[in-house]
């Protein structure tokens, strides 16, 4: 940006890093635990008159997981996913990450190889820019690494990762499910709807950061 050649021409220039970084971890947190907590169908089966005989039925049902205790990996560990780790240390959930450019030293959690958040983290949350050497990042092989009740979270650009691949291990029930914010294409392409529309995905038209605060 050529701020002098802007400020002869009376505009303003701006710089706002991490102006949204409280929203996005607000989404993640709500998420996350609407995902596991079945909140979503459970709202539907009630409005649709579905809740007859054993009171205990919907107990049964809808039984989920707390985000107590859970283990997050993020891959990228910029402003926004510190953000979050910050937040939800206190749950307790252990927080581990990948990102080259942040020692452990510095924000003290436990820093792990890119295949390492992969395969002992229980959700998996990815934050990266995008440029020539994230585009496809996060690929097949990395996701096939997943544990079968995990959950993969992306809140930051699509083109990261290898959707295709995403959808199949969604599909085959490889992993538990996916928290996605973002779409190769937007609007959504007929391959990124029959991802949205998968049982075990829980998808928002990209608003993480969408607040009237930000």
């Amino acid at each position: 940006m050529d701020v002098a050649a802007a400020s002869q021409q009376g505009i303003p220039v701006f710089h706002t890093p991490a102006r949204n970084a409280q929203a996005v971890a607000e989404l993640f947190i709500g998420n996350v635990i609407a995902f596991m907590r079945h909140t979503i169908p459970s709202t539907k089966w009630l409005a649709e008159k579905n809740w007859e005989g054993e009171s205990f039925s919907a107990y049964l049902n809808f039984k989920g997981n707390e985000l107590a205790g859970k283990t997050v990996g993020f891959v990228g560990f910029g402003a926004v996913p510190q953000k979050i780790a910050n937040m939800i240390k206190h749950f307790p959930c252990f927080i581990q990450y990948y990102d080259p450019f942040v020692a452990a030293e510095s924000v003290g959690y436990k820093q792990l190889a890119l295949e390492e958040i992969f395969e002992q983290s229980d959700i998996v949350s990815i934050h990266l820019p995008v440029n020539d050497q994230t585009k496809g990042m996060i690929s097949s092989d990395l996701l096939k690494r997943m544990k079968k009740e995990a959950i993969f979270v992306n809140t930051a650009r699509a083109v990261v990762v290898d959707n295709a691949s995403l959808l199949e291990l969604l599909k085959n029930n490889q992993i538990r499910g996916a928290i996605l914010d973002v779409f190769d294409q937007e609007p959504p392409s007929e391959q990124d709807y029959e991802l949205i529309q998968l049982p075990n995905v829980l998808a928002t038209p990209h608003i993480a950061g969408a607040s009237y605060e930000v």
